[in-house]
């Protein structure tokens, strides 16, 4: 199956490395980055074409990780943390796996123990540390936000 996507950012950079290509190569390399971006579908391409376009590739598969990360609610800033693409496919990172395995810990323990924090923020910052004690590092975190929602208040 292929994905089709709606959208994707056109940068400034990409039309100063295909402005000097020539019309005939600019179209190519234009039609083979629609064709990734839209369709996921690789052009064959060679030389300075295949260049410019593999230049450009990475930009269009971070943006195609933070449009994914966006529409599950997540942060664009750790999208690349979180997430891979393999064939063209957004795919959870070995670090997104332990990521969505420590949330559901922490979200189990704070919602039974009635305990308000970021659980997101906790499970980033730890995902790939080793965990001793899951309820007492939960309990440091709800601590220190304790503590700086004082300070915030107090001023």
């Amino acid at each position: 199956m292929t994905t089709t996507n709606e959208k994707f950012t056109f940068w400034i950079s990409y039309y100063y490395a295909l402005k000097n290509l020539g019309s005939e190569n600019f179209k190519v390399v234009m039609l083979a980055l629609f064709e990734y971006a839209f369709f996921n579908k690789r052009t064959e391409l060679s030389g300075r074409n295949l260049d410019t376009f593999l230049s450009l590739k990475p930009y269009i598969d971070s943006g195609r990780i933070k449009v994914f990360a966006g529409q599950k609610g997540g942060r664009k800033r750790t999208a690349r943390k979180l997430y891979d693409l393999k064939n063209g496919e957004v795919v959870l990172s070995e670090t997104g796996k332990k990521y969505e395995t420590l949330l559901k810990k922490v979200n189990k323990y704070c919602t039974e123990n009635s305990i308000n924090i970021d659980c997101e923020k906790l499970a980033i910052k730890y995902c790939n540390k080793k965990i001793n004690d899951l309820p007492k590092l939960i309990e440091e975190w709800k601590s220190q936000d304790d503590q700086y929602e004082k300070r915030k208040n107090e001023q």
